[in-house]
């Protein structure tokens, strides 16, 4: 098990960004190469951190972990409401992390700015 700060990982994107020039491809592309990756993301329960979403109706998703991919289910806040299980960084640059909804058992992907405490805190590597 690896705990690794998201902070330090996007600090270290962004130096890697700086110093290299990256083919900037049009929104089209970016949604299509988005949506062309709705699919399950490798992740265990390595985490067990618990926490809530930020705000009413924050979609959970299944596959993904891109804001294109299908959304099964809305979460609700609520103090200890998730179990964080780990996190993944998306093509787009964006955290994700893998959950359960304590109250029914459901599972999956929420954007860490929905998330308290910004998500999980382990990579799901």
């Amino acid at each position: 098990m690896l705990r690794k700060s998201k902070n330090l990982a996007k600090a270290s994107a962004a130096l890697l960004v700086a110093g290299i020039a990256l083919p900037i491809l049009p929104a089209s592309a970016s949604a299509a190469t988005a949506a062309a990756d709705c699919r399950q993301h490798r992740h265990q329960p390595q985490d067990d951190q618990l926490g809530s979403v930020l705000n009413a109706d924050t979609p959970l998703r299944t596959a993904g972990p891109y804001s294109a991919c299908p959304i099964v289910g809305r979460v609700q806040p609520g103090r200890n409401s998730l179990l964080y299980h780990c996190w993944v960084r998306n093509d787009v640059g964006n955290t994700w992390t893998w959950v359960t909804v304590r109250a029914t058992g459901q599972q999956g992907w929420i954007y860490d700015g929905n998330l308290q405490f910004g998500g999980s805190g382990i990579d799901c590597l």
